[in-house]
């Protein structure tokens, strides 16, 4: 029934209007033997009472406000039609509470309540029921108390069913927005995925071309020279480019297998960083580390971003500073990492200046930012181009 009034109200409340108006009739007709009134004026009355009924959902507070005088003139007037038309007040009282919207809906309500109570104390009381015996008196008594709980039943059912549909009405809204709030949420995680991707694969493509394009350079220039040296430089190439191949295939691979984000290829670290500094040795690139403190075991996260920010700076070093002396400081603290690389070479600020523009510093940040860490690059005539970054270990570091 819900459900149906819900799809066609304007039916429902036609039928319903019609059923209260064939009921008022027909009662009518039952006591007409009796009736002071004429066909006529009974026809009208009932039309008054019952009709307005149809806009009950759709303008229930100018209905209930129609209706009260309406029944008080069909009741004063002494149609005998039973109780009916009373019925459809209470009916239209439930209508205001249950649609009626803001302050309005209480006023009009309470005001139609003091309209209709003082109708049926005129008519209980001080009509009919003057100087007639106790025992009348006392079921006229009951006659307004009834009322009284039926004005009761009608103002409280009312408000019950307006307070369950703003609720629901209002956890349908939230349905909304929490599954829009989860689209949202969804799209933002894959394209993060999408960026953390794109960086790795920044950062295993650049480097290795970067190292194979110096080591074709290098080739180039000694292959009639010195053949010995070019075929070192050959062979490094192709060992440095099978090792692209190899993390391409493992992050390719992870790419195919959505059921584990955990398994994010590749994973290198800084256990690792001594085959990475000798590949810079072998492409020309002279590299000290150093390294200070407690080595241990790192959180992933910044295992993995430290490694990368040594490689990033390293490959810019070899593109932009040639075969500059560098240094890679690696320092361990209780609660963080501090990470240094700072070359000897002469980058001009020009190429400083389009460097910080590209993807391999912005990679960098991302990083730092990340973990909550920071990132201090620069260049400085007669020194060389550093980079500096400090990450917090955090409460998961061993």
């Amino acid at each position: 029934m819900h459900s149906l009034i819900g799809l066609h109200p304007t039916i429902v409340d036609g039928v319903i209007a019609v059923v209260v108006c064939a009921l008022i009739f027909l009662s009518t007709w039952l006591n007409w033997d009796s009736s002071p009134v004429s066909m006529r004026a009974t026809i009208v009355l009932t039309l008054l009472v019952a009709l307005p009924l149809f806009w009950r959902q759709r303008y229930p507070l100018a209905v209930l406000a129609f209706m009260t005088p309406a029944v008080t003139l069909f009741v004063h007037m002494g149609v005998p039609e039973g109780v009916w038309a009373t019925n459809a007040w209470w009916f239209s009282l439930y209508s205001a509470g249950a649609y009626g919207q803001g302050r309005r809906r209480d006023v009009v309500r309470t005001v139609c309540v003091i309209i209709l109570a003082a109708l049926i104390v005129k008519k209980g009381i001080l009509d009919d029921f003057y100087g007639l015996e106790v025992n009348r008196m006392l079921v006229s008594g009951i006659l307004i108390f009834s009322n009284a709980v039926l004005v009761f039943v009608a103002w409280w059912f009312g408000d019950t069913v307006r307070i369950r549909r703003e609720r629901e009405q209002q956890l349908a809204e939230r349905t909304v927005q929490l599954e829009a709030e989860r689209e949202e949420n969804a799209r933002r995680a894959v394209l993060d995925e999408r960026v953390r991707i794109a960086r790795e694969l920044h950062d295993v493509v650049a480097h290795h071309v970067s190292v194979m394009g110096v080591q074709a350079g290098a080739a180039r220039r000694v292959l009639t020279k010195d053949p010995q040296s070019a075929t070192e430089a050959l062979t490094a190439i192709e060992a440095t480019s099978r090792q692209a191949v190899l993390e391409l295939h493992r992050l390719l691979g992870f790419l195919r297998q959505p059921d584990e984000p955990s398994a994010l290829a590749p994973q290198p670290s800084l256990r690792e960083l001594d085959d990475l500094v000798t590949q810079m040795r072998e492409a020309g690139l002279p590299v000290e580390v150093c390294v200070e403190g407690e080595e241990r075991t790192l959180p992933p996260g910044v295992d993995l971003s430290a490694y990368r920010i040594v490689q990033e700076a390293l490959t810019n070093t070899l593109k932009h500073a040639g075969k500059a002396q560098t240094r890679v400081h690696i320092h361990y603290t209780e609660g963080a990492l501090d990470l240094e690389v700072i070359d000897d070479g002469r980058s001009t600020a020009q190429e400083f200046a389009q460097e910080r523009g590209g993807n391999g510093l912005i990679g960098m940040r991302e990083r730092v930012s990340l973990l909550g860490g920071r990132l201090q690059t620069g260049y400085q005539p007669g020194i060389g181009f550093s980079v500096r970054a400090h990450l917090p270990l955090g409460k998961d570091a061993l």
